[in-house]
């Protein structure tokens, strides 16, 4: 009998979708994969929660795309990110973004590019500088913390804004209940760019106690602030927070119009999918 030797890997999907008439399946879409880090296939050794954000520049060329990839290394207890420049042939460089000496879980990336400028009009296919967040849970004195580290990124490398900024209240449990359990992505951030401004708004949410949903508004990839409470929560089994910013006009980072959208899992007798939107930033929020 042959003994078989497992890897646990992040690996990633890409492909190109096109449609049109009388074309074939196979014709319509082409999918190519690359393993991007491997590591034993053993409880509390395996490299999990991986999470991807792209941008494509402006230019419809997907060789030109960013590609952001984190993860988590159990066994090492590091928050990883991988970052290609030029679509996913790579080079990916890897980067280390939190090494707290306590378990991690539940890795999480956004990012958004700022494009070189002639005047105030955008130039397709460039890239100035881009602002990426990744957010993840860690064992801290009290339980799970959420916390969040941003980075500038240029072509001369990642330079990082701060140390990582602890999202969750002081005592409080943040995220899931139990990094040793199944369940991840107790905590999510959008960033959204006004390339002509140069100026940028991440929003984060996460749970606490996995009772009650919270949201942080940062300008700077510093400082956050509390952002308003959102209404109605049940107060029960909280889980999979994700938050998004419809992009519209004529919004700016001082003057947020857009729609913000947070959503999750949360019981009311049974389970349910609930969602409130925002129309000034944060600072009020409608629903479910």
């Amino acid at each position: 009998m042959t003994n078989r030797h497992w890897r646990w890997g992040i690996v990633i999907a890409c492909g190109v979708v096109w449609l049109g008439l009388g074309m074939s399946a196979q014709q319509q879409s082409a999918w190519t994969t690359q393993i991007l880090a491997e590591g034993p296939d053993s409880s509390g050794k395996r490299l999990l929660d991986p999470d991807l954000d792209v941008d494509s520049l402006y230019d419809n060329d997907p060789t030109n795309d960013h590609i952001y990839v984190s993860y988590i290394d159990q066994d090492a207890d590091i928050v990883w990110l991988l970052i290609s420049r030029k679509g996913s042939a790579g080079p990916f460089e890897k980067i280390e973004v939190a090494n707290p000496g306590t378990p991690v879980k539940a890795s999480s990336v956004t990012v958004d590019t700022f494009p070189r400028l002639d005047g105030d009009k955008i130039v397709p296919g460039t890239a100035e500088f881009s602002i990426v967040c990744v957010n993840w849970q860690q064992i801290g004195d009290a339980g799970s913390e959420v916390r969040v580290r941003c980075a500038r990124v240029t072509d001369q490398g990642v330079e990082w804004l701060s140390d990582s900024v602890r999202l969750s209240g002081e005592g409080l449990i943040g995220g899931q209940h139990d990094l040793q359990g199944e369940w991840s992505g107790g905590e999510d951030c959008w960033i959204s760019s006004f390339p002509v401004l140069r100026k940028f708004r991440i929003y984060c949410v996460w749970g606490e106690d996995m009772q009650t949903l919270k949201v942080a508004v940062s300008t700077d990839g510093v400082n956050f602030a509390a952002a308003g409470e959102l209404p109605n929560q049940s107060g029960s089994d909280l889980r999979y927070p994700t938050i998004y910013e419809y992009p519209c006009e004529p919004s700016n980072p001082d003057n947020p119009i857009c729609p913000v959208y947070v959503a999750t899992s949360q019981a009311t007798g049974a389970p349910d999918i609930q969602v409130w939107d925002s129309l000034d930033g944060g600072q009020t929020w409608r629903g479910p």
